[in-house]
């Protein structure tokens, strides 16, 4: 979740809101998929139908409301929740209601189409169902997937045409693959607190940037 956050807020200051979304929803479908796909034998398929049932929903639901974002207010707005995200709570429990992953599914799908950044408010939901870490990973992965692939077809609906940023998207791709690779082999030099650390600044400020630059526009 931490790299489509990054990822995120990185691509806001060269891409207006209209094309920022969607083109981070492909290079987050291709990332997403490859965790699934390494784990597909231990998937949690009852929760991933509930919530794709529920995303689905959502979209359409998102699909109805969606509009051309002014920029400068996006960016400061991302700005701000991708600072909210980074520096809230981390809580080990969500709460316990029926039906749950359909409704985070309804959620998540309206939200994402304005912010792709939703990895962060899944995460408690899952890590309260006595999961093992593959299943975890795995399963929060093939639902994040989902949700991006829906939005995709949302967003291609509406009338976004990915063919001339095929290239662009081929080598991002390539460059999160390369980068998940690089950043497995460096982990280990890193303590957990120091990557915490690490990454809270750099994303902070970064965020603050996009800010910045949102306020510059007005």
């Amino acid at each position: 979740m931490a790299g489509g956050m990054l990822l995120l807020v990185i691509m806001s200051t060269f891409f207006a809101p209209a094309t920022l979304i969607p083109l981070h929803g492909a290079v987050q479908l291709a990332s997403n998929g490859t965790r699934a796909l390494l784990f597909h034998q231990v998937l949690n398929w009852k929760i991933i139908s509930a919530f794709f049932i529920g995303a689905t929903f959502g979209s359409g639901i998102g699909s109805q409301v969606v509009v051309d974002i002014p920029e400068a207010e996006y960016r400061i707005g991302l700005g701000i929740f991708i600072v909210l995200l980074t520096w809230m709570p981390k809580f080990k429990s969500a709460p316990q209601v029926k039906a749950k992953f359909a409704l985070l599914g309804v959620a998540t799908g309206f939200i994402s189409l304005f912010a792709g950044a939703t990895g962060p408010l899944l995460a408690p939901f899952f890590i309260r169902e006595n999961l093992s870490k593959e299943e975890l990973v795995g399963t929060k992965a093939a639902c994040q997937m989902f949700t991006h692939f829906i939005k995709m077809l949302v967003f291609g609906f509406i009338g976004f045409n990915f063919a001339p940023y095929l290239g662009l998207l081929a080598g991002m791709i390539a460059a999160v693959f390369l980068g998940t690779y690089i950043g497995k082999l460096l982990l280990g030099s890193l303590n957990q607190r120091q990557f915490s650390i690490l990454f809270k600044v750099v994303i902070t400020a970064l965020a603050f940037r996009l800010v910045w630059l949102g306020l510059t526009q007005l």
